[in-house]
């Protein structure tokens, strides 16, 4: 409904105005829309106290957009604090803000209580997290509706899918990580791949592999040796001997 004008004549008892019950008819029907679109018909869920403080009750519906600090909103809600607003924002974004200085959005939540941000579709609204518990103040990731990563109070990182292993920097940026293998197991034995051997298997095992290739080779090349010494005492001439040496040396490069 337009704002409906109230005649009130040329001047006072001119009586070419609007009658009293055609005036009282037209401000009845603005406040019954008034009262219809700011509440539910019989109180106002929009009010304005002494302090010109303006209170909202109720849900809020639009079929626009609603900005705080803007005229023309960019998003469906998109809040500006300050600075400049960008020509566009993508139409994937529901909600915006604004602000050339610190920005953020705050979730609060009870003291025994977790806040979170959540992601997903229409049949799993929160197959994806990202939320903060409060009692413990550990932060967690989730996906496919479980916890993958979890980092606790201390800075510890946990990968849930490897049980209590924990990863964890000291104040120079070293990373180490809890046992997942035991030393006995070395490397050879240890057959999954996702655990994570200890310092001292690797170095058995690097030990171990060394004298090895390096038993392996002096063989060869005492076998070798000893060919070339029985063709030359016969007389002959030293055949292959130079892929005898190349095989040589490649087992004491690998």
């Amino acid at each position: 409904m337009a704002l409906q004008n109230l005649d009130t004549g040329t001047s006072a008892n001119s009586n070419d105005g609007d009658t009293l019950r055609a005036a009282f008819v037209k401000v009845k029907a603005m406040f019954t829309e008034m009262y219809g679109s700011l509440g539910n018909g019989n109180a106002l869920s929009l009010t304005v106290d002494d302090n010109s403080n303006v209170n909202f009750t109720g849900a809020l519906t639009t079929s626009d957009s609603f900005g705080v600090g803007i005229t023309t909103p960019e998003a469906l809600v998109h809040v500006v604090k300050d600075g400049t607003v960008p020509a566009s924002i993508s139409e994937n974004y529901q909600i915006a803000t604004n602000s050339n200085t610190n920005g953020g959005i705050n979730v609060v939540s009870g003291a025994n209580s977790s806040g979170s941000l959540s992601f997903g579709d229409s049949d799993n609204y929160e197959a994806g997290s990202i939320s903060y518990a409060n009692d413990n103040h550990t932060m967690s990731l989730s996906t496919n509706s479980s916890t993958v990563v979890s980092i606790n109070s201390s800075g510890a990182i946990q990968f849930n899918e490897y049980g209590a292993g924990l990863l964890k920097t000291d104040a120079s940026g070293n990373v180490t990580a809890t046992k997942f293998v035991d030393e006995a197991d070395g490397i050879i034995n240890n057959d999954n791949d996702t655990t994570v051997p200890t310092s001292a298997a690797i170095v058995d095992y690097v030990a171990t592999e060394v004298k090895d290739k390096r038993q392996d080779s002096y063989k060869v090349i005492g076998l070798a040796m000893d060919y070339m010494s029985r063709v030359h005492n016969d007389g002959g001439v030293v055949e292959g001997m130079e892929q005898v040496m190349k095989n040589t040396e490649k087992l004491i490069l690998a």
